[in-house]
């Protein structure tokens, strides 16, 4: 086995302990095929540290995965694009091989047990359209972050380049090998940045700067975590969105007219008033003559408000209202003054309306 280190220079970080994962492989199934090279990489002073590891021959795969083992047991968290559908798989499946050894004796250890394995492809996939990717493949990725590599030899012909250099040790394909890694590994960094997305889309976000109406709109300037790689515009179910840098825009269409508030508890506490068009609690409707009052049931089960609204992904945040018992279509009512005075209750509404949203 041959080991081979570089640093590359970055001021992108990765918190969580994280350690960088690809694998080459000899092909798709871990059961007649063998993993030949290794790629990780780790933060080091003011850059990256990145390790090929590379077997010789077939036989040395044994020593690579002992290896990765060893370097894995010092991180909390993997980061890999496709880890979920190839990457670990692969690697647990090879790993089992070695279980006859003293080394590998535990068989019920998972190699990567208790180690947090974060797939950016993964956390793409549900939003991919937002994106207005073709597909998830990191080629497609790599495009879209406009990250030119500096090497790429596709699956098949990165093999027979294995294969020939195994038999003969010619350095320009070792060469070229290497250079595919040091390619990988500086793409697979270039690729985090597209977790700040896949971050604001699940509803996460730094703050509200600012909210205005225009009579039609109500827009919120938002701080993000982390900055996008590349500007992008898109529509939700509930929203209008744009995002650039470290800042993101929604405009929510705002509801002007009369909606009803459907009150809390079984209707059976309540009466329905059809002259007034509402209902009131049964220790009140006590003082109102029974000719004029009548049970209420889940459907007349309200009161009536008129005001401007929100759209509303859920009920989570009370009141919240509707059209008519059946709609399944949500608002809460624009209070500039209840906003103000509690914005952990805006800032609610905006992750739950971000997050349900905008899933495909």
């Amino acid at each position: 086995m041959l080991t081979f280190d570089t640093f590359y220079s970055s001021d992108i970080q990765i918190g969580d302990s994280t350690l960088l994962l690809n694998i080459e492989t000899t092909g798709l199934s871990p059961r007649n095929a063998f993993v030949f090279m290794i790629g990780l990489g780790w933060m080091e002073n003011n850059g990256w540290h990145f390790r090929c590891l590379l077997a010789e021959k077939r036989m040395d795969e044994r020593k690579l995965m002992e290896v990765f083992q060893q370097i894995l047991t010092g991180y909390h968290q993997v980061l890999t694009y496709g880890g979920h559908s190839f990457t670990y798989r692969f690697l647990e499946e090879r790993w089992r091989n070695y279980s006859d050894s003293d080394f590998f004796s535990d068989t019920e250890h998972r190699l990567f047990e208790n180690i947090r394995q974060l797939d950016i492809q993964k956390s793409l996939s549900p939003y991919k359209h937002l994106l207005s990717f073709a597909d998830i493949k990191k080629e497609t990725a790599e495009h879209f972050v406009h990250y030119h590599r500096s090497e790429h030899t596709a699956p098949k012909e990165l093999i027979k380049c294995y294969t020939a250099w195994e038999l003969s040790g010619d350095n320009k394909l070792q060469t070229q090998l290497i250079s595919h890694h040091d390619a990988d590994m500086i793409g697979l960094l270039s690729l985090y940045s597209l977790i700040a997305y896949a971050q604001f889309f699940r509803g996460e976000f730094d703050a509200i700067e600012h909210c205005e109406t225009d009579g039609r709109f109500c827009s919120f300037t938002l701080s993000l975590k982390t900055a996008v790689p590349v500007p992008i515009q898109a529509s939700g179910v509930y929203f209008f969105l744009s995002l650039t840098k470290a800042s993101a825009l929604l405009r929510i269409p705002m509801f002007q007219g009369e909606l009803k508030y459907f009150l809390p508890g079984p209707a059976k506490d309540y009466y329905y008033l059809p002259k007034e068009d509402q209902a009131v609690h049964r220790s009140i409707a006590c003082y109102v003559d029974k000719a004029y009052r009548q049970k209420a049931t889940a459907a007349t089960c309200y009161v009536r408000q008129n005001g401007v609204f929100l759209p509303a992904a859920d009920t989570s945040l009370q009141p919240c209202f509707r059209e008519s018992y059946d709609s399944t279509h949500f608002f809460i009512a624009y209070d500039t003054n209840r906003f103000e005075e509690h914005p952990d209750d805006l800032k609610h509404y905006l992750s739950i309306l971000i997050k349900k949203s905008l899933i495909h």
